[in-house]
């Protein structure tokens, strides 16, 4: 039946009356006649939502109607510490964030055989933190200025051991992990290393070179073995308005200046995302860095350091790929970087995050503020579908499409209008 009050709800809406319901009250004729008392209230539903007027029936929870203690538990979450890939959900879909971060509906991921790719990353990244901060500890030569066959050899050698301790300690949940460790680290000049060490060669020619790795704040992220223990915090970081929790890969730097270093496994984000406000990560970590930083550097009584950008470390294909960086200082102490690629050109002619020092605080003090929308959206009770311009890539694989209105919203062009795009 909720077809029929789905079709009827959106004939009403569309027409101002039943006509073409016949065909369907005959096919459910059985189900009793009252069952039809709800068209009504299914017609007046659709007509909102297709008007996109902001009602319950659109994502937006009326507070009045929540109870007493739904209402507190919504107000507690103005003391929350959030993460940053919390709100990069909630900017990307408020909708998902709802189903996902509040009423805790996991999507109905597809099984995998073997180490999943949440699995492999951490790995990954687990077995970077731990052989770049044993050859700090040891003085040996940066992973970055390595060019000897030895030095090569003993550096791939290394990290291999370690990512297969880590492996064969998950054997009895994963039990092809020689299969697993075969596919996921490569073999000879494809392995994950080679790409490591491609990666890190693009930053010979700069000044920067791999200093703290794994910086966590906010919360204990792990335990002290896979994190930065020289400025990691429990404590959370404030920014604006909101406290912050993260964990920061790494951060690069010079006797000047550093630089915060996202490794990925998967696809970066583009210029545009972060542009938009729907990538937040790479400006609030570079803040954040420059906070955490400063602060040891001061007890130290040392001096502090210039945030000049942050960057992508591709582990997929060995590239160190643009984020958002002051143009001054990009080409000196950051060494070579690929250019993120760019969709909409005309929109942003520089198809990058190449900007002057004024540019870069700029788009900082916007990202800052568009986090603080976003969990005042939340508060409010804002939770609509995801904005028109980004919808077609956000809900085409999304695990709970098939649990929200995106495609009823596609049929009537009843997409919510991107705002967050919008100017300050």
């Amino acid at each position: 039946l909720n077809g029929l009050y789905e079709f009827a709800g959106s004939e009403y809406a569309r027409t101002g009356n039943f006509d073409r319901l016949n065909v369907a009250q005959l096919e459910h004729e059985n189900a009793g006649e009252t069952h039809f008392v709800h068209l009504a209230h299914a017609a007046q539903m659709q007509a909102q939502r297709i008007s996109g007027s902001e009602s319950d029936f659109t994502g937006h929870v009326e507070l009045a109607q929540l109870s007493e203690q739904e209402r507190r538990s919504l107000a507690a979450l103005a003391g929350r510490t959030w993460s940053v890939s919390q709100l990069e959900s909630y900017a990307n879909c408020p909708f998902k964030f709802m189903t996902e971060g509040l009423f805790r509906f996991d999507s109905p991921d597809e099984e995998e055989e073997g180490f999943n790719k949440m699995e492999q990353g951490n790995l990954l990244h687990k077995v970077l933190y731990e052989i770049f901060t044993e050859r700090r500890e040891s003085r040996s030569p940066d992973v970055t200025d390595l060019r000897d066959e030895p030095s090569i050899l003993d550096f791939k050698s290394r990290a291999d051991a370690l990512a297969k301790a880590h492996l064969k300690s998950s054997a009895e949940s994963h039990p092809f992990y020689r299969l697993d460790a075969e596919r996921m680290l490569g073999r000879g000049p494809t392995s994950v290393w080679d790409r490591v060490l491609a990666a890190e060669q693009m930053l010979q020619q700069g000044s920067h070179r791999p200093a703290l790795f794994e910086v966590s704040f906010g919360s204990n992220t792990g335990s002290s073995k896979d994190q930065e223990l020289r400025l990691s915090t429990e404590k959370p970081v404030q920014l604006g308005k909101i406290k912050l929790r993260g964990k920061i890969d790494r951060i690069d730097m010079d006797a000047e200046t550093f630089s915060i270093v996202d490794y990925k496994s998967g696809n970066t984000k583009s210029y545009k995302d972060i542009e938009r406000g729907t990538s937040l990560q790479l400006l609030i970590y570079l803040k954040v860095a420059e906070e955490l930083v400063n602060r040891a550097r001061l007890d130290a009584g040392e001096v502090s350091l210039r945030g000049i950008g942050s960057v992508y470390q591709s582990l997929k294909d060995g590239k160190r790929k643009l984020g958002v960086v002051i143009k001054e200082e990009a080409e000196q102490r950051l060494g070579k970087l690929q250019l993120m690629k760019h969709k909409v050109a005309d929109e942003h002619p520089s198809g990058h995050g190449v900007l002057s020092a004024e540019e870069v605080e700029e788009l900082l003090e916007r990202t800052i503020e568009r986090a603080e929308r976003y969990v005042d959206g939340i508060l409010a009770g804002s939770f609509h579908l995801a904005e028109d311009d980004i919808a077609p890539s956000v809900c085409s694989y999304c695990g709970i499409k098939n649990a929200c209105r995106y495609r009823e919203a596609v049929s009537f062009d009843a997409l919510p209008v991107a705002v967050t795009a919008a100017p300050y």
